[in-house]
């Protein structure tokens, strides 16, 4: 009776293991890669895959071919070739090669462990080509996924049938990847996201460092972070220190504001997005342009360096340097100045103005110029109140010009007030 329960057994998992080894060798070789010449092994000279445990084991001679079959009872197969132990519940094995079934696990220098529903083992490429619930684990970092190719001569594991990878607060998933255990990288393509606590990242093709946690932008990519957005095309984000470097189109945007520049730099730790190279913000009716352009999150305030242009509905202004607080609306320039507001005009090398309050101060070879009433002043340093056009001159001995029947007049003092009545 026992004979015939085992000969129809033999026959069972006979016809399986044909059929897995058609229909999964079919997959694999759909999946496989291009492997480079230096991943390639000397197949003649690996180990053959020895047995240490099995509760029932079989033999099936036919035809030339001798295929080997093991079962657990009450203990799990036992597998082993090289520094790689195998478990399972049923193993076949052929030659070198072994198709497994059930809690398949395969454990690698006491530092990989890979757990299946089924597994399709080449011994002599040492490649094993997993099925259903895969889970790779390599110190703190898991991958799952549905199948999985894993070389376990360069511990390159490959996917294309979509995968989570998971690394203490890091979530990372994607339809295609390389991950390269020993070298603690992988690349990941199409669809590939990126959750963290601190932001979300969407990319298109995308290198990341397991150990590192650097995330390094090969394609358009999307990062969300609480309500602010950037794109690129190129660049990294070092998830650990909270640094980040955007290039290849890059663009900021938070509610109302935007910004552009061949760089886009984030500097977590002080919060703050800096903009370097033909850097763009706009928010609403505001406009900025620098050679650099920083932007403090914590403070709310805008530094512009280098051909600083800046402007909104009401006034132009142009310096070496300019600080706008958004809290404030107020305005520091640093550089030889220029403020255009409406009618009039003031010149300086710098420039301190609160839009609020609407009172500025400027120093330094000051030069105003109320276009409609045809009044120039010039001196060392000027009060101004906009809404009363209230001026006080200072200074190396203001001078005032003005037009009056068309005759020039000019006004020496010590000090020169000049107001609305």
């Amino acid at each position: 009776m026992l004979n015939k329960t085992m000969s129809s057994i033999k026959k069972i998992l006979f016809l399986i293991h044909c059929l897995v080894l058609i229909s999964l060798g079919q997959v694999s070789a759909q999946i496989t890669p291009n492997t480079p010449e230096s991943e390639t092994q000397d197949t003649s000279k690996q180990e053959p895959v020895i047995v240490d445990h099995s509760d029932i084991g079989e033999y099936i001679q036919e035809g030339g071919r001798q295929i080997q079959m093991l079962m657990k009872v009450d203990r799990q197969v036992e597998l082993r070739q090289g520094d790689a132990f195998m478990y399972c519940d049923t193993a076949i094995i052929e030659e070198n090669d072994v198709v497994a079934y059930g809690n398949v696990i395969i454990q690698q220098n006491d530092s990989i462990n890979v757990f299946a529903d089924s597994l399709v083992y080449l011994g002599n490429e040492r490649i094993a080509d997993l099925y259903r619930g895969v889970v790779l684990e390599s110190g703190e970092q898991r991958l799952f996924t549905e199948v999985l190719k894993y070389n376990l001569d360069t511990k390159v594991a490959t996917y294309f049938t979509g995968a989570m990878i998971t690394n203490e607060e890091t979530q990372l998933t994607s339809k295609r990847g390389y991950y390269y255990v020993n070298d603690k990288e992988a690349f990941f393509k199409d669809s590939v996201v990126v959750i963290n606590d601190e932001f979300t990242l969407q990319a298109d093709t995308l290198k990341y460092d397991t150990e590192t946690k650097v995330a390094t932008f090969l394609g358009p990519s999307l990062i969300r972070q609480d309500s602010a957005k950037i794109y690129c095309e190129a660049g990294f984000y070092d998830t650990a220190n909270k640094r980040a470097e955007f290039t290849k189109n890059a663009q900021y945007q938070k509610g109302e504001q935007e910004a552009t520049a061949l760089v886009i730099r984030y500097e977590g730790a002080d919060d703050q997005i800096i903009l370097e190279g033909n850097a763009q913000f706009k928010e609403g009716q505001k406009e900025a342009t620098a050679d650099v352009i920083r932007y403090d999150d914590k403070q709310d305030l805008i530094f512009l360096e280098g051909n600083a242009v800046y402007q909104d509905e009401t006034q132009f202004i142009e310096a070496d340097k300019i600080e706008y607080d958004s809290k404030s609306e107020s305005v520091k320039t640093d550089g030889r100045s220029r403020i255009v507001d409406e009618t009039q005009i003031l010149i300086a090398d710098k420039i301190d103005y609160d839009n609020n309050s609407q009172l500025g101060i400027a120093t330094g070879n000051v030069f105003w110029v109320d276009t409609v009433e045809q009044i120039t002043i010039s001196c060392e340093s000027a009060e101004y109140d906009r809404t009363t056009d209230y001026l006080k001159a200072t200074g190396g001995r203001p001078l005032m010009t003005t037009l009056i029947d068309g005759d020039t007049l000019y006004l020496v003092a010590d000090t020169l007030i000049s107001y609305r009545p």
